[in-house]
């Protein structure tokens, strides 16, 4: 599913076609949001099963934790195996990963009315990724922290849950380095790299405060 497609694409690359189908049109209409986003994973799934031709034993990789009505179409439709990789959990976003806070929100709200609008957002995302992890039928998390919260805050089986981390194998031999600096000009200093987005919850401030100290 691709936001910046307007029309359906495909492309071959290394031999491995890519389809791109646009995402759901954001404009006010009449249709519930809801509704509307189910009835926009249908769609999708009938244009998979109209390019699939081979439907035996199909697997599925999901990236975003809200397909769940995605994930309900496929299962209706194929007989497939649904597999799921965790980025990141939505709470993290709103609560900048305090993971402490989102325990205490998830154990407090539980079968009470909640006044605070941001707990009950955030009570509401939880369960909505709950019945999602539910409904596939593999995790796969991109750290052991990542895998202990998926089983103790969302109750879900460890043996669903398996843990590949992200990285690359460092292949490259140190003449390749010395290019790099010299294409960059960076000078044969230290170098620490800051991998993730540069966005406040990954902690880029802290970062740069931190080479103030070490710098000293």
């Amino acid at each position: 599913l691709h936001s910046e497609k307007t029309n359906m694409e495909t492309e071959d690359k290394d031999g491995i076609q890519h389809w791109y189908i646009p995402s759901l049109i954001n404009k006010h209409t009449s249709i519930d949001w809801n509704i509307r986003n189910k009835m926009y994973y249908r769609n999708v799934v009938y244009l998979l099963r109209l390019k699939l031709r081979e439907t035996d034993k199909l697997v599925f990789q999901l990236n975003y934790n809200y397909c769940i009505e995605l994930a309900k179409e496929l299962r209706a439709t194929f007989n497939c195996k649904i597999v799921s990789v965790i980025h990141s959990f939505g709470w993290c976003f709103d609560l900048f990963g305090n993971v402490t806070r989102f325990k205490k929100i998830i154990s407090s709200i539980q079968g009470t009315n909640h006044e605070d609008k941001l707990d009950m957002q955030i009570y509401n995302s939880y369960k909505e990724e709950k019945d999602y992890f539910e409904l596939v039928d593999r995790i796969y998390c991109l750290s052991k922290n990542t895998q202990q919260i998926v089983h103790d805050d969302y109750q879900i089986k460890r043996n669903k849950t398996i843990v590949i981390y992200n990285g690359l194998t460092d292949i490259y031999p140190i003449s390749n380095k010395t290019i790099i600096r010299q294409k960059y000009h960076i000078p044969h200093i230290p170098i620490i790299l800051f991998a993730g987005r540069i966005e406040s919850n990954k902690g880029l401030k802290y970062a740069l405060q931190a080479f103030r100290i070490v710098l000293k």
